[in-house]
């Protein structure tokens, strides 16, 4: 009995490159043509598709994430002023993807010539190797006019809406400046380490004090509720006018504009 040759063994040869997003492969082939497709493909992949490392600081350089102007800070800058410009810091850092070797050149070049002046002077040591925290505490120094907390919160009990201001506006420039007057208290209660934060209420009452016209402001003092929050006392700051005064509460024509 004379047996038939069994058939020649087949398989299919499949991409090497793992980023592949095609999953290509081939037909079933012969196992010695298979190994030689393979062999070349494997040659091609290494040479041709090689993965080369690229460094942090050349990646930023290339193809920073977002073109953005950097932040500025000066000398005598106000406690407010600081507070947004390390908010605008860090937008900045991210949105340019900065690597941590160049964090402390480009804080550096965020302060003006006359600042920059004083951070020479006075700070020993080499500015690009230095931590940001610690950049930054020179920068603070150097630049901010520290002021008492009561001065701070005088400056909050004289502020008062000017004329055209919108009460949401207003409410800005009052929440940023209560930031400054630290109105917390911590828990008396032995082993208890919450602090409350009263902020919100004084506010409030600073932004019902300084309301400009004086028929709106009788109006929320002679309220029959006594406890809206800050958000109720905006929300019910009437949008009519007033002796004809169109500017007095929710800013020009009635809609609470940004202009001051």
């Amino acid at each position: 009995m004379i047996c038939a040759p069994s058939p020649p063994c087949r398989i299919k040869v499949t991409c090497p490159v793992a980023s592949c997003a095609r999953g290509w492969e081939s037909q079933d082939l012969p196992i010695e043509l298979a190994a030689s497709l393979n062999t070349a493909l494997q040659i091609h992949s290494s040479t041709v598709h090689a993965v080369t490392y690229v460094t942090p600081a050349a990646t930023w350089q290339q193809h920073p994430k977002v073109k953005l102007d950097p932040p500025k800070i000066d000398l005598n800058c106000d406690p407010d002023q600081w507070s947004s410009f390390k908010r605008q810091w860090n937008m900045y850092k991210a949105g340019m993807a900065i690597p941590q070797d160049m964090v402390a050149t480009a804080l550096f070049n965020c302060s003006h010539d006359h600042l920059r002046t004083y951070i020479m002077r006075d700070v020993q040591g080499n500015i690009p190797a230095m931590s940001e925290d610690v950049l930054l505490g020179h920068i603070k120094c150097l630049a901010i006019q520290e002021e008492s907390i009561l001065v701070q919160r005088i400056k909050l009990s004289k502020m008062s809406q000017s004329t055209g201001t919108g009460i949401r506006t207003f409410l800005t420039s009052l929440r940023g400046q209560a930031v400054l007057c630290q109105y917390t208290a911590r828990c008396k209660e032995t082993g208890c380490t919450h602090i409350f934060d009263y902020s919100e209420d004084i506010i409030k009452d600073n932004l019902i004090r300084g309301i400009a016209d004086s028929e709106i402001m009788a109006d929320l003092l002679g309220d029959s509720k006594t406890d809206h929050t800050l958000e109720e006392t905006v929300i019910h700051c009437p949008k009519g006018t007033r002796k004809g005064n169109t500017t007095c509460c929710w800013g020009p024509s009635g809609s609470d504009g940004s202009h001051s």
